[in-house]
Order: structure tokens, then sequence, then C-alpha cells
């Protein structure tokens, strides 16, 4: 990815050889549900949906959710960055270690 710009409610990047796509959160949940929606190339609609949940262990469980509508050639094209950034996502979360939901915030 290249040129990351982002703010509270949105970003984009540049993907090489797919060019730039935008995502912005659409809905969300504190804790349990964040809904994503974006373009790629200004033409193909994508959704990104994060599931969150906790498990007996008290754990946190992760279900990424990608909808995406490509012609043949472009899924082709997508397939990989897609699996990288998916990877690169859930590496990230799993390395992450700053959650706690019952802070107060003092």
């Amino acid at each position: 990815m290249e040129n990351w710009q982002a703010s509270a409610d949105d970003c984009s990047f540049q993907v090489p050889s797919l060019g730039t796509s935008t995502v912005r959160i659409t809905e969300r949940t504190p804790y349990t549900f964040v809904a994503f929606s974006g373009d790629a190339l200004r033409k193909n609609d994508f959704s990104l949906v994060v599931h969150i949940s906790e498990n007996e262990l008290k754990l946190a469980e992760v279900r990424l959710i990608i909808t995406a509508r490509l012609n043949p050639v472009l899924r082709m094209m997508a397939s990989g960055p897609i699996e990288h950034f998916l990877e690169t996502m859930i590496s990230e979360m799993e390395k992450f270690k700053k959650w706690n939901v019952n802070s107060t915030g003092s």
C-alpha cells in the first residue's frame, strides 16, 4: 500500500496495479461490530465486516467478512493484495495488547 491517508471515519490508499481505494466506516457498535464500505478503481464496491465476540476463555474472537463485486480479470489481480491485506490485519490484531474495555478513562 502507498499514499495512505486517514481520518476518524475513512481512509484512502493506493495498491500497486489496482489504483486508489477509499474505505469508510458505515456502521459501528463498540466492542462488537464494525462495517466498512469502499471502492477500488472508483467503480468496484466492496465491504468489510468485522464481528468481535468473547469466547469462553474471555478472549476476543474476530471474524472478517469481505465481499466485492469484481469482474473475473480484476478478481485475479486483486486476490493477492486482498489476501495480503487480510493477513496483515489479522496479524496486527493478534499483536495488539492494549485493549481495556473496562477502562473508565481515568
